[in-house]
């Protein structure tokens, strides 16, 4: 729990320094890359760089979705898989997943509006070349002054996220219906 929290309390910008410094040109992965005789990677200001920097963003939220669904789960419903011959696989198909499923949905429902709305790391680490609904409407409103546009993909965004939100909620509760 305490590695899970630890990057929560460092700042996002700080983060995202961090993973500027780690994937650039000059940076120790680089360094080891040139020492191994590889080719360097080209992680800063691509899609790829964007996206590892955001799973690591936004890794925490999930995880601690799924902690507290998973330490809800009763250990005798486990033991009795196992005492029926069932192996980790059989435990982790007929009890974890299906047990943990609203952690999931909530880990999901988190990370997602997190990651829509995510601003600062696709900024710095995608630059201008990578493209991110939040950095679109803020390019539409502060540099270009296109308010009606900033405005209605801020709208746009926002009924994406409510509206899978929505669904997820619908079709979890139809899945408990049925596993009742």
């Amino acid at each position: 729990t305490v590695l899970v929290l630890v990057p929560l309390m460092t700042s996002v910008i700080v983060r995202t320094y961090g993973w500027m410094l780690l994937l650039g040109k000059s940076g120790p992965l680089a360094a080891l890359l040139a020492a191994l005789g590889l080719p360097p990677l080209e992680a800063m200001y691509t899609v790829g760089g964007t996206i590892v920097a955001l799973a690591q963003v936004l890794l925490p939220f999930m995880v601690l979705s799924l902690a507290t669904a998973i330490q809800q789960i009763r250990p005798e419903l486990e033991d009795s898989v196992r005492s029926l011959g069932g192996g980790a696989l059989q435990v982790a198909k007929d009890v974890l997943i299906p047990l943990s499923l609203p952690g999931m949905a909530a880990g999901s429902i988190l990370v997602f509006t997190l990651s829509i709305s995510a601003f600062a790391t696709p900024l710095l680490i995608g630059g201008v070349r990578t493209k991110v609904v939040a950095t679109v409407v803020y390019e539409q409103a502060i540099t270009l002054l296109n308010w009606p546009t900033a405005s209605a993909g801020a709208f746009v965004l926002m009924l994406i996220a409510v509206l899978l939100a929505w669904l997820q909620a619908r079709i979890i509760r139809w899945r408990t219906q049925w596993t009742r």
